[in-house]
């Protein structure tokens, strides 16, 4: 959906955020996917005239956990805001024609959230973006994540000049003990900074091939025993180890776990799982 709208997604998991937490499961992916939904579509390329972005982030505050999903596209106004959670509320705007929907995922989001204790609220402005954010109590049914996992772990993030930065990707790596170092490149492979020190774990993103090989080559030349995480901005490409000393990762968005377990196996910690699981459940989105 977001690709076919030419809509970028960031996702940022908090390492406070438990691995399980007691909820009805279907109906927290609905809400999500609702609330989603509505955002790529309302931040679609032919809307705003430019790629745009939306944000999933999920923290942990107090004893609530918080999804919050942020946009960058048309927005809505003050007028409609004072009727979105009517059913079937349409706002009359001269794009309407292009976005299809009935109005009803965010009525439907909003009564699912009331009947979990939680509560919805919207903030937006027109051509700037919408923010919804959602609180539920959820009961923590594990410990979170950010045990220090990767203390000491010295982590190079090395991006093309004018690329975005990967989302919340290093504020969360070093709240689980990683040393990061991020660097920004043009095509001068000399401005690469690489200490020579062993095992350190480079994180690559460019949209050309020939420079990540080109950054691999440099630093294997620098570098004692140096691993790669590779960001791969095409959803053809080959994913996951593909190299003794390098994983391909999704971006759009990175998934915290796929990034997790290529650290912990690249770090030494863990055996890569290289089974792919397969969807099982499509849950419905009203629109």
């Amino acid at each position: 959906m977001a690709d076919d709208r030419d809509v970028r997604l960031g996702l940022s998991i908090d390492p406070d955020v438990p691995t399980w937490v007691l909820a009805d499961a279907v109906r927290l992916r609905q809400i999500v996917l609702n609330i989603l939904s509505n955002a790529i579509k309302y931040t679609a390329q032919d809307l705003i005239g430019r790629t745009g972005w939306v944000y999933l982030s999920v923290n942990k505050v107090d004893s609530n956990i918080v999804i919050k999903v942020q946009d960058e596209g048309i927005g809505i106004s003050q007028e409609f805001q004072k009727r979105l959670f009517r059913p079937y509320a349409q706002d009359d705007a001269a794009w309407k024609p292009q976005i299809s929907g009935t109005g009803l995922g965010l009525v439907i989001s909003k009564r699912i959230i009331q009947q979990m204790d939680g509560k919805l609220t919207i903030k937006s402005k027109q051509n700037t973006g919408t923010t919804i954010t959602v609180e539920l109590p959820l009961r923590e049914m594990s410990k979170h994540q950010s045990d220090q996992c990767f203390r000491d772990l010295k982590i190079n993030y090395v991006r093309q000049e004018g690329m975005r930065e990967m989302w919340n990707l290093t504020k969360n790596l070093q709240k689980q003990g990683a040393i990061v170092i991020k660097q920004i490149l043009s095509n001068e492979i000399n401005d690469l900074k690489a200490a020579p020190e062993s095992g350190v774990i480079f994180i690559l993103q460019s949209k050309l091939a020939e420079q990540i090989t080109a950054w691999r080559d440099h630093i294997r030349k620098n570098v004692s025993d140096p691993k790669f995480i590779i960001l791969a901005e095409k959803r053809s490409d080959k994913l996951g180890q593909l190299e003794k000393d390098t994983f391909f990762i999704q971006v759009n968005p990175v998934l915290p776990t796929k990034l997790n377990n290529a650290l912990l196996f690249l770090s030494g910690h863990k055996k890569p799982s290289l089974v792919q699981q397969k969807k099982t459940y499509k849950p419905s989105i009203e629109t």
